[in-house]
């Protein structure tokens, strides 16, 4: 005679039934997380741009010579009058569409001057999420070099 011990174990159903609530709970939760994930790129973007505008003022004050800022499409651009490059943010890829702006309109880029200002009247970049019509934020920069951020709440 055999002695077997029944041993208990999932069977084909409770693993079915576990596997299709994983897959719903999964779907539920997934345009929350996507939208995280969009809005954590949107802060690291703003974070890098904060940062070139403030190493290009810096630079101008350090130098004591005009320092410019540019943005196209993939990077940031410092660079110097003359031309030559300083510095080049590469940006991190990003699902929506950052713009410039620079005053007076025909300018292509922003330039600070020995003494920390603009040389114009000032500047905005703006972040638009894709597909959307309003900008999650808006850094302005000022005649006086300095940044002001405006976040989607506020603009």
């Amino acid at each position: 005679m055999h002695n077997y011990k029944k041993t208990r174990g999932f069977s084909l159903l409770e693993f079915l039934l576990v596997c299709s609530l994983m897959v719903v709970l999964l779907a539920w939760a997934w345009p929350g997380f996507k939208g995280l994930l969009q809005g954590a790129e949107s802060e690291s973007l703003l974070n890098q741009l904060k940062q070139a505008l403030d190493l290009a003022r810096n630079q101008a004050l350090v130098r004591h010579e005009v320092v410019s800022l540019r943005y196209n499409q993939a990077e940031l651009e410092i660079f110097l009058p003359q031309g030559e490059t300083l510095f080049l943010f590469p940006l991190a890829k990003q699902e929506g569409r950052l713009s410039s702006r620079f005053f007076p309109k025909e300018k292509s880029s922003l330039s600070f001057l020995p003494n920390g200002n603009t040389d114009s009247q000032n500047g905005r970049f703006c972040y638009y999420p894709k597909d959307k019509t309003l900008p999650s934020w808006v850094v302005i920069v000022s005649k006086t070099g300095r940044m002001r951020t405006l976040t989607n709440s506020l603009v």
